[in-house]
């Protein structure tokens, strides 16, 4: 096995890895408008494919292409497994909410449009990408600083998790949705496993960008743990979008 992930990503190819994240957001854009129709051609209940099966088989698809994104940035920056690991742990929360509690949450309020369900995931993804930037503005302090305390943590912990849980109910008056059609939205599909999810969510990222800033890359690889995530971040939530219609109409 080579020494570092910067030599096993220099052997797949300068054109290959151009073309790779291209590549897993096409497969997964396929998954989004493909797997939400398997069953639908059979006859009978028991050959019927059920709905949460779906969400859940979309979401696996997902995270897998998630995997393969984040082992090739790893190996591209030359960041370690615990990276790779933390980062997709986040992810794949991130994944299990847009694409199984979000969808499960919808179809048990019909009655909800789903123009204002959308913009109001729009608006939550705003806040997530300024929970990122909080995220690296701390994390470079404490680069510089000589590490991360555990109050630290706990603070972080506790702000991100404010700023994710806050940006649901900051979103109603802004889409103009009815905060009672809204709160259903929020907890009739997910009830308390969002809150606990949210929690464990903000605890692997804050973890990640550890990893980032101790690893030898340093700055440089913070910069590149954020660059990911936002990106990933904006390809959940697009190709969640077209998830939401897609299994809609």
């Amino acid at each position: 096995m080579p020494a570092r992930y910067g030599d096993q990503a220099g052997s797949i190819g300068p054109h290959v890895s151009r073309w790779l994240p291209v590549g897993l957001l096409l497969v997964a854009a396929l998954a989004v408008l493909l797997v939400p129709g398997l069953g639908h051609g059979f006859t009978g209940d028991s050959s019927q494919v059920k709905q949460s099966t779906r969400f859940a088989l979309t979401a696996l698809v997902l995270i897998g292409t998630s995997a393969a994104y984040l082992l090739w940035v790893a190996h591209s920056a030359g960041l370690g497994r615990a990276w790779f690991g933390l980062m997709l742990g986040y992810n794949s929360l991130i994944v299990v909410v847009k694409f199984v509690l979000s969808p499960s949450a919808y179809q048990a309020t019909a009655k909800a449009s789903l123009g204002q369900f959308l913009a109001i995931g729009l608006v939550v993804m705003a806040f997530y990408l300024l929970a990122l930037g909080i995220l690296r503005a701390v994390a470079r302090r404490a680069a510089r600083a000589g590490g991360w305390s555990w109050r630290l943590r706990i603070v972080l912990l506790a702000g991100v998790a404010v700023v994710a849980t806050s940006a649901r109910f900051v979103a109603v008056p802004l889409v103009g949705a009815p905060a009672a059609v809204y709160l259903r939205h929020l907890f009739s599909g997910a009830g308390l496993i969002l809150p606990a999810v949210l929690l464990l969510m903000g605890l692997l990222a804050i973890l990640a960008f550890q990893a980032a800033t101790s690893a030898r890359t340093g700055l440089v690889g913070l910069s590149t743990t954020v660059r990911a995530a936002a990106a990933l971040l904006v390809a959940y939530h697009g190709l969640w979008v077209l998830f939401m219609v897609r299994t809609t109409y």
